[in-house]
This record gives structure tokens, C-alpha cells and sequence, in this order.
């Protein structure tokens, strides 16, 4: 289904992109959750183009994420990916005012999931996003 991650590594990306956009936000009602089908894939095809040495980090720190996230930041014994999505916000706030270690962790996920997320059409619909430069509707991406 995915080009480089896993379903295990999909579904962490997908949690953290819940926590990071919730459903019913306060700035538009879309959330990670409602269109984690269109995103998530698109995620995995930025995560594919890293270099190889990029994608083993990003892979390692998803695991780490998901086992010993919520142990180290929330003092809870619980999985990343299996947390609702209140419990992922109060979570990833958390990392967010860890010191230099939730800086770094924080800095990693928002590139993970906010290019993937906000570069759908329904994402730049709900913001009312619109392009200077729009792509023609006939392009077949670059030619070799």
C-alpha cells in the first residue's frame, strides 16, 4: 500500500498527524482524521525521496515515538498509536514544551505530517488557500 513505510509506520504518522490537527479545530473543522487517506500517502512518498540514512532516522524515531512517547512525556504506559486524539494533543503539547528535545521532536513531526496535510486539495479548500501559480490541468509531471 505504501511505497517506503509500514502499516505500523503509517498509523504512528497517522496519530501524530491527529494530535498535530485535530477534527473541529479552532481554525477550520477539517482535521488529519477526516482525509488521513489522501495525506498519509503523500507523506510516505515525501519520507520515499529522503536519503536512505534520513528515512532509518525518521523510521527509528517513529518506533521510539510510539513505545516511549507517552511513557517519558505523559507518565502513561500506552501506545502512541492506539491514543484517542484528545490524549494525542495533550501529548504532542507536551513534547512541544519539553526543552531542546521536544524542540527537535516537534520540528521532525510538523515536517512529517503539515506539507502532506496542507498540500491536499480539501486542506486548501477549508483555509481558503489559493495558488499564484496554479499547475495546468494537462501536466504529467517532469519528463526524464
Amino acid at each position: 500500500m505504501y511505497r517506503t513505510l509500514t502499516r505500523r509506520q503509517a498509523s504512528i504518522i497517522g496519530a501524530l498527524g491527529r494530535g498535530m490537527i485535530p477534527c473541529g479545530g479552532d481554525f477550520f473543522e477539517l482535521g488529519a482524521a477526516s482525509i488521513e487517506e489522501k495525506w498519509l500517502p503523500r507523506a510516505d512518498y515525501y519520507i520515499s525521496r529522503m536519503p536512505l540514512l534520513t528515512r532509518l532516522g525518521i523510521k527509528l524515531m517513529l518506533y521510539a515515538l510510539d513505545c516511549a512517547g507517552p511513557l517519558v512525556f505523559a507518565r502513561r504506559v500506552a501506545l502512541l498509536s492506539r491514543m484517542d486524539e484528545d490524549g494525542l494533543v495533550s501529548l504532542l503539547h507536551r513534547v512541544e514544551h519539553a526543552g531542546p528535545l521536544g524542540d527537535g521532536i516537534m520540528v521532525v513531526v510538523k515536517a512529517l505530517v503539515f506539507p502532506a496535510f496542507y498540500g491536499t486539495d480539501e486542506a486548501k479548500k477549508a483555509i481558503g488557500y489559493v495558488e499564484k501559480f496554479p499547475m495546468p490541468e494537462d501536466f504529467e509531471g517532469v519528463k526524464p
